[in-house]
């Protein structure tokens, strides 16, 4: 089902509005992606860090979508760090602002 037009503007009017652009490039996002721990209990955690989170999710969706119609990804239901190696991905980013990186932590005991 899809909205009139005129009751979708009225609630996109609603929305509140993001930062401006000149703000935009002094936000920066820092995510922690994920914290994983080994059968071993060797930890590893790994972050993302990234300014102008706004063009850079643009950023991102182009590049999932030229992946996928290039037939880069692997086959099935998989998130994108799943389909794509997540490396080479997150490298071919650096130029819009993204830093990554992966730290390895103590020793965790494995019950």
């Amino acid at each position: 089902m899809q909205l009139p037009a005129d009751q979708r503007d009225a609630i996109i009017g609603q929305l509140p509005e993001g930062p401006s652009e000149e703000r935009r490039p002094r936000r920066r996002l820092h995510a922690f992606v994920a914290e994983a721990v080994g059968v071993d209990g060797r930890r590893a955690t790994g972050a993302v860090h990234a300014t102008d989170i706004y063009g850079s999710a643009a950023v991102f969706t182009v590049e999932v979508a030229r992946r996928l119609a290039a037939g880069e990804a692997k086959a099935g239901v998989l998130s994108p760090a799943r389909a794509f190696d997540s490396a080479a991905f997150l490298d071919w980013l650096a130029p819009y602002g993204v830093e990554w990186n992966v730290v390895a932590g103590d020793q965790v005991n494995a019950s």
